[in-house]
């Protein structure tokens, strides 16, 4: 919860070996369709177009479009996910999927369009601070 004791939506990723032992515990045809689900929030997939895939691409993504402090606690939360990668490799990874959001289309189902100008807002200033950080070497995290 936030300050205003609203929900805070974090990124929550699983290894590899956690995703596949997951299956191992579902019926086949169940697992085809949790996996296929949890597959299409990959950013490299093209998108389908099927209505539960962008439900959950939407879902997945909502956390782009929220308020400042809610985004801020979302990029630290990332940022200590991959803490055991270096500020720079980390910086030039992390733009490079931001662009990948910012560049196409972040929301696929009406129920969300209305948080893409906030997401796309969060993208570009956290893309902006991260290329201020490979050009200069001091990573900070967050919109602000």
């Amino acid at each position: 919860m936030n300050a205003l004791g609203k929900p805070v939506f974090v990124l929550i990723t699983a290894s590899a070996w956690n995703f596949e032992m997951a299956g191992s515990f579902l019926e086949e045809e169940l697992w085809a369709n949790v996996r296929r689900l949890i597959l299409a929030t990959d950013p490299s997939s093209p998108r389908t177009g099927k209505a539960d895939e962008d439900l959950i691409v939407d879902i997945d993504l909502r956390i782009l479009g929220a308020p400042k402090p809610d985004y801020n606690a979302y990029c630290l939360a990332v940022r200590k996910e991959y803490s055991f990668v270096d500020d720079a490799s980390f910086g030039r990874g992390r733009a490079l999927i931001l662009r990948r959001f910012f560049e196409g289309e972040i929301d696929a189902t009406r129920s969300f369009k209305g948080l893409e100008q906030a997401a796309r807002l969060n993208l570009e200033m956290e893309i902006r601070k991260l290329e201020s950080f490979l050009d200069c070497g001091l990573l900070t995290i967050g919109v602000e």
